[in-house]
């Protein structure tokens, strides 16, 4: 009989990360599905003797579980502020705001259309606008957020192009901010009990099932690692490194579940 190949054991799709709180039967919040390959590792360091007199190498019976340990290693196609603050333990995460300035915010109007790429816009008047203010530009979906970093009598201009075209006379008002998430370094050094997550990375096994490394208490072991190409999805790296229970330290740090 000739050799055959099943597809379906051998190529598999992407995994899906999710997370929960620790201890607490909640549903599972979906991270995101993972751009490349996903890992799944257990590590298990052994020490075992091999330097007794007159044997010349390990034996049995005297090897010694140093440490254990359990990850899960993965890339997201997603870079928004709330996920990066998933892999930095301790960072403090900031939500957009699209709201107007107070007070007596600058507003006006664009008194020419502007193209994909411009850094300059022409405002009718430039009243309460100073460089250091953030404005929008337009409404609906092509409303834009940008930082003031010029102004030369009524062209109003900033670092990063805009990406939507604008007709003549759309509207550009003062904002609190320019709609982006902030994700800023932590201010402890112990990480406090709701840094820590159970974790779950969910594959599919090639069967008919899912293969699932669980991370009861887990917590991201290395700096978010970020991946920006031309040629490809921008991602994120994240490992997550599982924790004991100071409670009970005889509680795995990990449960490997695989379809029968």
């Amino acid at each position: 009989m000739p050799a055959s190949v099943v597809p379906s054991a051998f190529i598999i799709g992407p995994a899906v990360v999710y997370y929960r709180a620790v201890g607490v039967l909640t549903p599972w919040t979906n991270v995101g599905v993972t751009l490349d390959d996903a890992v799944m590792r257990i590590n298990q360091e052994m020490w075992s003797p091999d330097n007794l007199n007159g044997v010349y190498g390990s034996v049995r019976g005297l090897d010694v579980s140093q440490m254990v340990s359990a990850e899960i290693e993965f890339t997201l196609g997603e870079i928004g502020g709330e996920k990066i603050s998933l892999a930095i333990p301790g960072a403090t995460y900031t939500a957009p705001d699209a709201t107007n300035a107070g007070g007596t915010p600058g507003s006006s109007t664009t008194t020419a259309a502007t193209v994909v790429g411009a850094t300059t816009v022409p405002f009718t008047a430039a009243t309460n606008f100073v460089v250091g203010d953030y404005f929008s530009i337009d409404t609906g979906a092509n409303k834009e957020y940008r930082q003031i970093t010029a102004i030369a009598s009524l062209n109003v201009s900033f670092r990063d192009p805009l990406l939507f075209a604008h007709a003549a006379a759309v509207a550009v008002v003062e904002t609190v901010s320019d709609n982006r998430s902030v994700v800023t370094m932590p201010t402890v050094r112990r990480q406090p009990a709701a840094a820590y997550r159970e974790w779950a990375l969910v594959s599919e096994s090639g069967k008919s099932g899912v293969n699932e490394l669980r991370i009861p208490i887990g917590i991201a072991s290395s700096a978010g690692e970020m991946t920006v190409a031309d040629d490809s999805v921008a991602g994120m790296r994240v490992t997550i490194s599982g924790r004991l229970d100071e409670t009970n330290l005889e509680i795995s740090l990990y449960r490997l579940f695989s379809p029968a």
